[in-house]
């Protein structure tokens, strides 16, 4: 496939967007970010979306949290709609379903969510944290939820931090979700016990490794994500996306 865009999902820099949204989002796209991914009802849809057919960047995505999917199901779609945007993706699951019947619940409530976001050409996926690694009989809360859910109906934004975090290989399961991993969060992760979030390429994650899967496994957009940041949120954003280009063109003239 050709080469993968760069995305920054906007919560990275949470704070100067709650000052001032789009002159964020304009900072964003200036550093040479090729999109970005937004949240539901955090700002004018038709503003971003003129925004960003100004300056030539991409609406990459949409966290809409559970809530929002289940009980305003027509104005999320609206949502995407008026920004042109296929994606949206479920950030977490509420903690009452953080069991293995509860997995599987989810796992079919998301997939009749996401049957009705396809009549509409819209696409839905589930974002991974850490608990859904959790062991019951064996099997992870992660693989209850998608062997629950319609493979059709459900695809996943892979986060590589928390896999690492939760003692899984990303690259192993961006290879096993090949062709329905359209989304994949990006962030590294400080070596020692804090485990603390870092910027892509300046942690212990395999990046030649994971960009090289992510190429193969047809990959749609690479969303760099970082929760927390010891530097000042945009400049960490911006060595991510510096190193994130180099590891893109590696993998690409290997492929």
């Amino acid at each position: 496939m050709g080469r993968i865009p760069i995305a920054l999902t906007m919560y990275t820099v949470r704070q100067s967007a709650s000052e001032d949204y789009l002159g964020t989002v304009r900072q964003v796209a200036q550093m040479g970010y090729e999109g970005i991914q937004t949240h539901f009802q955090v700002t004018d849809p038709k503003e971003l979306r003129t925004l960003a057919d100004d300056m030539g960047f991409e609406i990459a995505g949409v966290h809409t949290a559970w809530e929002a999917l289940v009980n305003d199901f027509d104005a999320a779609v609206e949502y995407n709609k008026a920004l042109r945007c296929r994606d949206i993706s479920c950030p977490s699951l509420p903690p009452e379903f953080r069991s293995a019947e509860g997995f599987a619940e989810a796992g079919r409530v998301l997939s009749d969510i996401g049957r009705r976001l396809r009549e509409r050409e819209l696409r839905l996926t589930y974002h991974n944290h850490a608990f859904e690694f959790q062991s019951f009989e064996g099997q992870s809360g992660y693989d209850i939820l998608f062997e629950s859910a319609d493979a059709q109906a459900l695809a996943t934004e892979l986060d590589v931090y928390w896999l690492e975090h939760a003692g899984q290989d990303p690259v192993t399961f961006i290879r096993r979700f090949a062709g329905r991993a359209p989304l994949l969060h990006i962030k590294d992760m400080e070596a020692g016990e804090e485990r603390f979030f870092a910027e892509v390429g300046e942690g212990i994650l395999d990046w030649p490794a994971i960009f090289q899967a992510a190429q193969d496994a047809a990959v749609e957009w690479m969303i760099v994500e970082q929760d927390e940041c010891r530097r000042p949120p945009l400049e960490s954003a911006r060595i991510s996306l510096e190193n994130a280009l180099r590891f893109r063109e590696d993998a690409q003239s290997t492929s």
